[in-house]
């Protein structure tokens, strides 16, 4: 039968802040560091990067961009901070959606450009189609 030699626990201290390294408070594996020097040094290395998704409406304004302005539009309301445009009545002939069934939207009433992407009109979907007709035969 063999005997089996336990490998002790060496005296080791931290390279970085010279404390004492115990089993509790060692990093498992790799460099001789404490769990708090190793997490400032990972802290220290994070890049925060941006967010690619519904935070992209923070992005500067590209005038003209139809999808970044609806994007826009439909975040706000998605986040309750202008309401959804069947809560409102239509700026054209006031239909209150209840009457005729429709469905009410909102309307770049100033165009896409940069500083007008958040202005907007709720109007009834009869109505939001007469104003596009008529700005197509305007051009």
């Amino acid at each position: 039968m063999s005997q089996h030699t336990a490998i002790g626990w060496t005296e080791a201290t931290c390279r970085k802040c010279g404390v004492a390294l115990t089993p509790e408070n060692r990093v498992e594996r790799g460099r001789l560091e404490c769990k708090t020097c190793k997490n400032a040094r990972q802290r220290a290395g994070y890049v925060k990067r941006g967010h690619p998704g519904r935070r992209g409406w923070l992005a500067p304004t590209r005038d003209g961009d139809r999808l970044q302005a609806r994007r826009r539009v439909n975040y706000l309301v998605e986040q309750g901070l202008i309401p959804a445009p069947e809560e409102l009545p239509c700026c054209d002939c006031a239909d209150q959606l209840l009457t005729l069934g429709g469905r009410h939207e909102y309307d770049h009433a100033n165009g896409y450009d940069g500083p007008n992407q958040l202005y907007v009109e709720p109007v009834c979907q009869r109505c939001h189609r007469n104003r596009e007709e008529a700005r197509c035969g305007q051009d």
